[in-house]
């Protein structure tokens, strides 16, 4: 009887971490893709290019329409530019009566910036769960950094 409940014990543990595991993996996939700061990436060395990428990455970017055109509607409720050449994206798929929610990363560059303020910054997407949206995507952006936030024109 003694050994029949230790067995039973030990088939629950296994069970019981599953289930734990499983929490964590959902909790995983709808936190936001964590950047870092700081520059580690390949950026241009002048001045301006460096100042403009530091506030780029400090930048904490909400509520950013991500495609310009016709199409599916892209929003990124939550958005940031890593240090080292990364970026991340939370956010849904609108299409008028139903959202999808949805989440982006890859890769960004940027060419030498204008002033501490503008640059040309192009970014490509990497992975996509995104409906109407696919790996290898290229954006190309005009950025003007004001204050707490930026002003985009899409190239």
């Amino acid at each position: 009887m003694k050994s029949l409940l230790l067995l039973a014990i030990g088939l629950l543990v296994p069970t019981a971490d599953a289930g734990k595991k499983k929490k964590s993996d959902s909790a995983e996939a709808s936190a936001p893709v964590e950047t870092q700061t700081g520059l580690t990436g390949d950026f241009p060395s002048d001045a301006a290019s460096q100042a403009f990428a530091e506030k780029l990455v400090a930048l904490q970017i909400s509520d950013f329409r991500a495609v310009d055109g016709a199409g599916a509607n892209v929003v990124f409720s939550s958005m940031s530019f890593a240090g080292d050449n990364t970026w991340g994206a939370v956010g849904y798929t609108d299409f008028g009566d139903e959202r999808m929610d949805c989440k982006e990363s890859g890769k960004w560059s940027m060419e030498p910036a204008s002033s501490k303020t503008e640059a040309t910054v192009v970014w490509t997407v990497e992975k996509t769960d995104c409906v109407g949206r696919e790996a290898g995507v290229e954006t190309r952006m005009a950025v003007e950094l004001t204050g707490d936030g930026w002003t985009v024109a899409f190239r």
